[in-house]
């Protein structure tokens, strides 16, 4: 990973984590993955900003999936009717 993708990604990770309408609820051990709960326009918004490297593109379809599943429970576990859910992901060549 080049000092460039780092730079943005951390830049990005900051830039979300200062806003005062957010908040981190998750960050994986190796640091590639942080998710965020924000208030946008009056409304919980949940986030996950992730920095990976993909062989195919399949992998980085299987990569959205599993985002989505795990949004989804999060979003049984809240016992919330629905959930607005952004998934960036910065892909790494």
């Amino acid at each position: 990973m080049s000092a460039m993708q780092d730079y943005y990604y951390w830049s990005l990770v900051h830039a979300v984590q200062h806003n005062k309408e957010c908040s981190i609820i998750h960050t994986n051990r190796d640091g590639t993955e942080v998710w965020f709960d924000c208030k946008v326009h009056g409304e919980k918004t949940t986030f996950r900003v992730a920095r990976k490297s993909f062989s195919w593109e399949n992998d980085l379809q299987k990569d959205q999936v599993l985002a989505f599943e795990r949004a989804e429970g999060l979003r049984k576990q809240r016992f919330q009717r629905r959930i607005i859910f952004h998934n960036i992901s910065l892909v790494l060549h």
